[in-house]
């Protein structure tokens, strides 16, 4: 007899571990399902997703310290919206970050990691970049360089944009400071940008936005091959010219006498022309003044004389 209780009491202790673990099962697979389920839709929803990454990085003053540098993770969510990137989920470019604790890997790399992610949507553009002379310093220069942060970066025709047309110049001098700058500053072409006349052109028109190359490089928009079709656009004939447009110097200013003499001549005559004007007209109001003077002066006196008679 107790040996049958014996075997009922196991064959119930077993039927009940086994419908414990179907149980468990059922309720873990039904768990992960929907935890699956609620992840992927939080990263695919327009809308839903960003919000819940602004929860935290739309903070004021979130920060983080990394590598013995402050690091602020804060981001403005009205600029955000408003920027080219608006529409796109978080997800799209900062990947690893769909659950969270985030599984990014945070290090040196870090930015050029980011830029790599941009030729997702900006393939063609690219590789352009990693092609040119901009491309072979990636470690200096990134497409935040020109563009900047990319959770701000507005349409080229919005006035505001570090790319706008009339911005490109001050873009362009945080890296290309000093004659190369200032040359073109005091150049026809950089008088005529400073009144943002329309048609003058700036630092993209004559060595494009991401294919610039030096001129040795039969591509580049300034080599012997192509600096005529690069000017023809404004200066009409100029595809005639061809290679003889090298033969001057560019990027010069008139104080430079080793690099630029023509200029430098055609300089100081002008320098000495103002002076001899200034000089020989210059004499002119001098002499007017005085004779202007003397009139005055012989007025008053006439004056006087005739007061004294008329006593």
């Amino acid at each position: 007899m107790w040996k049958q209780k014996l075997g009922d009491s196991i064959a119930a202790a077993i039927t009940a571990m086994f419908v414990l673990v179907a149980v468990t099962i059922v309720a873990a697979s039904v768990f992960c399902s929907v935890f699956l389920f609620a992840q992927a839709a939080w990263a695919a929803g327009p809308g839903q997703g960003n919000d819940y990454c602004f929860s935290c990085h739309g903070n004021e003053g979130m920060k983080i310290n990394y590598d013995g540098k402050e690091i602020l993770l804060t981001v403005d969510k009205e600029a955000y919206e408003n920027s080219v990137h608006g529409s796109f989920n978080c997800t799209s470019c900062h990947a690893g970050t769909e659950t969270f604790p985030h599984q990014t890997e945070y290090n040196a790399s870090f930015g050029r990691q980011m830029m790599e992610n941009c030729k997702s949507c900006h393939t063609e553009i690219y590789q352009q970049f990693k092609n040119s002379t901009h491309g072979q310093y990636s470690s200096l220069v990134s497409c935040e360089s020109c563009h900047g942060k990319p959770h701000n970066i507005l349409p080229a025709e919005n006035r505001e944009s570090q790319h706008n047309r009339f911005n490109i110049i001050d873009s362009c001098g945080t890296c290309h400071s000093g004659v190369v700058m200032e040359s073109y500053q005091r150049s026809f072409h950089g008088i005529a940008f400073s009144y943002e006349y329309e048609n003058a052109p700036n630092c993209v028109d004559c060595h494009t936005a991401h294919s610039i190359l030096p001129s040795d490089n039969p591509n580049s928009t300034i080599s012997a091959a192509n600096i005529g079709s690069t000017c023809e656009p404004c200066h009409k004939g100029m595809i005639n010219a061809g290679a003889n447009l090298l033969n001057g110097k560019t990027h010069v200013v008139p104080e430079d006498k080793e690099n630029a003499f023509p200029l430098w001549i055609t300089w100081k005559i002008f320098l000495g022309l103002i002076l001899f004007d200034v000089v020989m007209n210059g004499t002119i109001p001098t002499f007017e003044l005085i004779r202007h003077l003397r009139n005055l002066k012989k007025k008053q006196a006439a004056t006087s004389a005739g007061a004294k008679k008329s006593i």
